[in-house]
């Protein structure tokens, strides 16, 4: 019995040592799976520099602005007098035709002249103009006067002579919206006319008495503003 025990045995060892020949599990077994590899590029876009787009200046031909404009003046040798009306009409581009009238120190006032726009919007505005005065009749006001060798303040008769200016003025201006402006006027206005007047109570008047006159006459610094709207 014991040789049969043995022989069992050694026929167990024979069966085990063919079943590891016949399964070897190095040779069986599937290979792993690669590591996924992603195949789409990790690629960013790189973002665009910011660009500031630029608006087109837009310049309005002079044929859009208004060729008619009328409004009101004042101020020292304006051209509409010490308070008036005005017109500017525009006859070609930037240059127009100015007229004025109103009342000045020196009678009624009329003024025609040129204006040339540097700009249709704000800025510089030259002018050129003739201004003409109608003068006063019996026009009474306290004088010196000499009076026996002495000078005495007495109330004079004189006629104010009609009188006529040439006026070279610069004038700033704002254009509001596209019909209506505001100006600054300055210039000088030369008088044609020398002592356009005439005593009439046959007083003799002193040099301070002439000069006071003549500052009254159209002439001298021009400091004037005004308001125009346009049609």
């Amino acid at each position: 019995m014991k040789k049969n025990f043995i022989l069992l045995l050694l026929s167990l060892s024979v069966l085990k040592l063919s079943a590891q020949d016949f399964y070897d599990p190095k040779h069986d077994s599937k290979p792993a799976p690669p590591p996924p590899t992603n195949n789409i590029p990790n690629h960013r876009p790189e973002p665009k520099p910011h660009v500031r787009i630029k608006k087109p200046l837009v310049v309005l031909p002079t044929d859009s602005f208004p060729k008619f404009y009328i409004g009101i003046g004042s101020g020292i040798n304006s051209y509409t007098g010490i308070i008036g009306i005005g017109a500017d009409v525009r006859i070609y581009k930037s240059l127009l035709v100015k007229g004025g009238i109103g009342i000045g120190s020196w009678g009624a006032k009329t003024t025609i002249g040129l204006r040339f726009e540097r700009k249709t919007t704000k800025g510089w505005v030259l002018g050129l103009a003739y201004a003409h005065c109608t003068g006063l009749k019996d026009y009474s006001t306290v004088l010196p006067v000499d009076s026996a060798g002495k000078t005495v303040n007495k109330e004079v008769l004189v006629d104010l002579l009609p009188a006529s200016s040439i006026n070279a003025s610069a004038s700033y201006q704002w254009v509001l919206g596209r019909h209506a402006k505001v100006f600054m006027e300055f210039g000088y206005a030369a008088a044609i006319e020398k002592d356009p007047f005439v005593v009439k109570d046959g007083s003799i008047i002193t040099n301070d008495a002439s000069a006071t006159l003549n500052a009254l006459t159209p002439g001298g610094l021009i400091i004037a503003s005004g308001f125009m709207f346009g049609f």
